[in-house]
């Protein structure tokens, strides 16, 4: 009997002042029923108890920060040492459903010339109810269908929809890390 490679996913979670929800995150990553998956979680600097939180599982790799640099810089830190196939971010408030890295590498598997894959997500609001993103047109629930399907036109879908957000998506960790990672400067969304 001839066994199928499963390929190396690395999830790099960038972490700060994240002791509330971080538990929660990681947990979700260990649950998946995909089964080769790296976690690399790196503390921003944090002043309260994450760092000793991120130290107690010990199927994950931790890098450390001496002050805070923002998320980018964190997420391509962890970016330029992934050794998966696949790379995916988590913010460390967020958590997948355990079905999530086996669905998104089935996709980049099936399309091998796509370089990313995006989901939709549910969230919650500050009200306590339940947010959907991104609510597709009729004409796009019928092309995407259940399973997906590659997008014709990535920045039409984007100015439509804004619905790529950073736990949503998966992509091929050798066209990510010719990128050099992501602009730490750019901090307009994030909290310092």
């Amino acid at each position: 009997m001839i066994m199928k490679k499963i390929n190396k996913v690395t999830v790099i979670i960038p972490t700060y002042n994240a002791e509330k929800f971080i538990g929660r995150c990681i947990d979700t990553v260990i649950s998946q029923i995909y089964e080769n998956v790296e976690i690399i979680a790196i503390d921003d600097g944090s002043s309260d108890n994450t760092i000793n939180i991120l130290k107690e599982f010990k199927k994950i790799k931790v890098l450390e920060n001496e002050t805070n640099q923002g998320p980018a810089y964190s997420r391509t830190k962890g970016l330029m040492q992934a050794s998966g196939e696949y790379v995916a971010f988590l913010d460390a408030d967020d958590y997948w459903d355990e079905d999530f890295i086996s669905a998104t590498v089935a996709f980049l598997e099936k399309y091998e010339d796509a370089v990313a894959v995006s989901t939709g997500y549910i969230g919650i609001d500050l009200k306590g109810g339940t947010v959907e993103k991104p609510k597709l047109s009729e004409e796009d629930k019928a092309y995407y269908g259940e399973k997906g399907n590659i997008c014709p036109d990535f920045f039409e879908f984007w100015s439509t929809y804004f619905g790529v957000l950073t736990g949503t998506v998966m992509m091929r960790t050798s066209v990510a890390q010719q990128t050099k990672g992501q602009r730490s400067e750019l901090r307009l969304t994030e909290k310092i």
